[in-house]
């Protein structure tokens, strides 16, 4: 899942503030929900003044309370939180653990890996139910690198499901982190191979990505050149698309194998853009623009459960077309209409139209379906014109699956044509061949017949 684990999981807010995030500059202080993206807000467009306000306060409310925890963090290597259940408000001190990573980074360390040790605090979100909140610092000795970063509700079920884990118990997660692995447990093979695509800086990517897979299950963190071939980054500053090539270093039959998680699908280029999976954003603190934080929950109902559910579908209607695919093959006819290779980005287009005109039905049953036709930028236009692309986008892809499987039909017309043209020219040459052979045939046999009539004549004489 390419940006949205480290990217949309992480601080996406902190960059208005002025302290965490990572350093992009304020890329995303106007960030709206992709159009038909999961997980997008469908009251967004019934918002009065009196409601934004009051997210406004709400935003500050928590960006101080976050910067107070951010202080105590940089000055103390710990943070006063609420006792979980207290009713009187009593706080608890939660000090720093000190986790070991593997970094490579020439202008610090030289260009050799080496093992530092990261101040990490683990705890639950105050803000949203069934996220957490982590603190780090990228540079042990410098503590103004320390940040705070908000997960996602519900990445711990997606995390388990991505990597295969019998059951949420037994994952780990962001706030328990890494756990031993029990012996008698059997290995689990991850449902894919992860990479990471971002616009962050790499030691700040790594170390999203780290907090978010504590234990290495989908990308290797401890050997730091394998990571740096998982983890790309994108020099955003010189107009550079995201590409799947890119992303996953020129790995075969990409397209047809990759989905793409990612809040944002203007930084893809085109020929990605079937394969992404559009979420809307995680802003903690721009819940006045962006979707807010009323859909972010743990389990099915939550972004990162719908996310799961949209892979899961996928991956099944992927199997089934292959299975068939490889059927067709295994018989000698793949290239008959209908028996093309199976293609992700082709079966997730429908699903995520689906998506889109679902949240529209959505917005219409929640009133005021006049008031959002109406305004020109309001959330029905948005998602009927993202429904309206979605299908243009589908009907051109089963156009062009129409003409290639004629393409192919008319190729394969051709090539039996041709056969039988080569098997009547092998029939003409093998009858003349056959009746030469008569001819000469007939020929010696009465040069035979004169030969014996001479021979008799002469002995009569």
């Amino acid at each position: 899942g390419a940006d949205a684990g480290a990217d949309a999981g992480a601080d996406a807010g902190a960059d208005t503030s002025g302290w965490g995030g990572g350093g992009r500059g304020n890329t995303r202080g106007n960030c709206s929900t992709v159009p038909g993206a999961v997980g997008a807000d469908a009251r967004q467009s019934h918002r009065d003044a009196k409601e934004l306000a009051a997210r406004r306060d709400e935003d500050r409310r928590r960006l101080r309370r976050d910067a107070e925890l951010l202080t105590q963090f940089r000055d103390g290597d710990c943070v006063k939180v609420p006792v979980p259940g207290s009713a009187t408000g009593a706080t608890q001190t939660v000090r720093a653990k000190m986790e070991p990573v593997v970094v490579l980074d020439e202008e610090r360390y030289g260009p050799a890996p080496v093992a530092i040790a990261r101040p990490v605090i683990r705890v639950k979100s105050p803000h949203v139910r069934g996220g957490e909140m982590v603190f780090t610092r990228i540079d042990p000795k410098n503590v103004d690198t320390s940040m705070i970063v908000h997960v996602r509700p519900g990445w711990n079920d997606l995390y388990a499901y991505l990597t295969g884990e019998a059951s949420q118990a037994h994952a780990p997660n962001a706030i328990r982190g890494a756990t031993k692995e029990n012996p008698a447990t059997r290995r689990l093979r991850p449902k894919c191979k992860a990479f990471v695509c971002t616009m962050s800086e790499r030691q700040y990517a790594h170390e999203m990505w780290r907090l978010l897979d504590p234990r290495g299950a989908l990308l290797p963190l401890n050997d730091v050149h394998a990571l740096h071939k998982r983890v790309v980054c994108v020099e955003h500053g010189r107009g550079e698309k995201k590409s799947l090539a890119h992303a996953t270093r020129g790995a075969t039959h990409v397209p047809e194998l990759s989905v793409i998680v990612d809040d944002r699908t203007n930084v893809w280029e085109r020929r990605a853009q079937k394969n992404i999976l559009a979420i809307a954003p995680f802003m903690p603190y721009n819940t006045d623009t962006g979707p807010g934080l009323q859909g972010e929950v743990a389990g099915k109902g939550g972004v990162m459960g719908m996310v799961q559910s949209m892979l899961n579908e996928v991956r099944f209607k992927f199997s089934q077309q292959w299975t068939r695919w490889a059927q067709r093959c295994d018989r000698g006819d793949p290239l008959r209409p209908g028996g093309e290779r199976p293609d992700a980005g082709e079966i997730l287009a429908p699903l995520m139209a689906s998506w889109a005109e679902d949240n529209t039905a959505t917005i219409v049953r929640q009133g005021g379906a006049a008031r959002a036709a109406a305004g020109a930028g309001s959330s029905l236009n948005a998602v009927l014109k993202s429904l309206g692309r979605s299908k243009s986008n589908a009907e051109e892809a089963q156009r062009r699956r129409d003409a290639e499987a004629k393409a192919k039909a008319e190729e394969e017309e051709r090539a039996k044509a041709e056969e039988r043209a080569r098997e009547e020219e092998k029939q003409k040459r093998w009858l003349a061949e056959a009746q030469a052979k008569l001819k000469e045939e007939e020929r010696a046999r009465a040069e035979e017949a004169k030969v014996r009539a001479e021979e008799q004549r002469r002995l009569l004489e």
